[in-house]
């Protein structure tokens, strides 16, 4: 695991979030906007997209629309809370 986080703008088209994830080698990129964190994109997301019957390169936006990050409540509890969900 890396110490330093890759972060993404909502508005990143697909190839550019697959781009990054390439250049870097990772299989995640944080999303962030105007410094809240908005969701978590994974490379496993895009190529499920990619192979949905009509899929369209869309921005990042739209997924994370479907699957937003967990609230701040939720952030802040302690890992053993988040196992009892």
């Amino acid at each position: 695991m890396s110490e330093s986080v890759i972060s993404a703008a909502p508005d990143w088209s697909l190839e550019r979030a697959a781009d990054e994830m390439v250049q870097r080698g990772i299989r995640h990129l944080v999303i962030v906007d105007r410094g809240e964190l908005i969701g978590v994109l994974s490379m496993r997301d895009i190529v499920r997209c990619w192979t949905e019957v009509g899929a369209t390169s869309s921005m990042i936006a739209a997924l994370v629309e479907h699957h937003p990050a967990p609230s701040r409540a939720f952030r802040e509890q302690a890992p053993e809370e988040h196992a009892r969900g």
